[in-house]
């Protein structure tokens, strides 16, 4: 049960950390009003509408797309800013993720890097920098813009890398009532995995909020999906009621499915029904092995 909550609870992480780790509070607040890490890669995963609010402000990040990073890969990355922050030398520094990230990012400055796993560059006169990182291990990490001269975070921003790309095979096109069925491929090997997928109308998901109030040591997290909510007091533990409680959240007009296999594609159906809206849903597949995310993939499917 533990594999299956930490392969659904995927998007809630990556969005509890986007919205959290954006919005640092620095030492001086004019410094990350406009400060903000992107990364570059093909394969993206669409997240929801994410916010933070803190004692000294409130940031929300848009519904949009975040990349996914392939092991091994170099991380490129931009760092904007405004033009307060010209000619300042900025770190970006990479370390493993934590969610308690949320309540002290200062943290971070006491950290030391392993090697090559910090790059420093002078900003221009527009405030903006790129950065180029060695590839990382598949994993979940931060990624931290740091100011080290004036102790300041400025921005940081969650990475996850997978060992590879998944491949999806189904109808793009299906009509309400089908049964859908889905094959996912993941890299070779013989390894134990859960395959899992969640689908959901864009239109739900598109108005999908997850919203997270800090005062620096305590979390509340709401999470509103469709005409459900659900709030999480603190960093939630793994447990089969909190599982339960996630699958809750979904819309009536939606699907989730889940196989254990040992090899390296598995094919499962999504079960639709004929209530269902027409229009575009989203698509989420994602493969969890040997203690991490392996794989993890979204498509638009069109229902009639």
């Amino acid at each position: 049960m533990r594999k299956q909550w930490l392969l659904f609870f995927t998007i809630y992480i990556i969005s509890c950390a986007a919205c959290g780790l954006e919005a640092l509070p620095a030492n001086d607040a004019s410094h990350s009003d406009e400060a903000r890490i992107t990364l570059e890669g093909g394969n993206s995963l669409i997240i929801p509408q994410v916010g933070l609010m803190q004692p000294d402000r409130q940031w929300t990040y848009p519904f949009g797309s975040y990349p996914i990073i392939a092991e091994g890969s170099n991380i490129s990355a931009a760092f904007t800013s405004g033009q307060q922050l010209s000619g300042t030398r900025v770190s970006l520094l990479v370390s493993g993720f934590s969610i308690s990230d949320f309540s002290s990012p200062q943290m971070a400055l006491n950290q030391s890097a392993s090697p090559g796993q910090e790059a420093a560059i002078s900003l221009d006169r527009t405030g903006d920098g790129a950065f180029v990182l060695p590839g990382l291990p598949a994993g979940l990490f931060s990624l931290f813009a740091l100011d080290r001269a004036n102790r300041t975070v400025l921005a940081a921003l969650p990475v996850l890398v997978t060992p590879g790309q998944l491949q999806l095979e189904m109808d793009g096109n299906v009509t309400a009532g089908d049964i859908i069925g889905l094959r996912v491929r993941d890299q070779p090997g013989n390894e134990s995995r859960i395959y899992g997928a969640v689908m959901v109308s864009l239109k739900d998901y598109r108005n999908a909020s997850l919203k997270t109030a800090t005062d620096g040591q305590n979390i509340t997290t709401n999470i509103t999906l469709g005409q459900n909510f659900m709030q999480i007091q603190g960093v939630p533990g793994f447990s089969r009621e909190f599982l339960l409680s996630l699958f809750s959240l979904l819309p009536g007009n939606s699907a989730v499915a889940m196989v254990e296999s040992n090899q390296s594609e598995a094919t499962f159906n999504l079960i639709s029904d004929r209530e269902w809206e027409t229009g575009s849903y989203i698509l989420t597949a994602a493969v969890y092995s040997q203690g991490r995310v392996s794989g993890i993939k979204q498509e638009i499917v069109e229902v009639r």
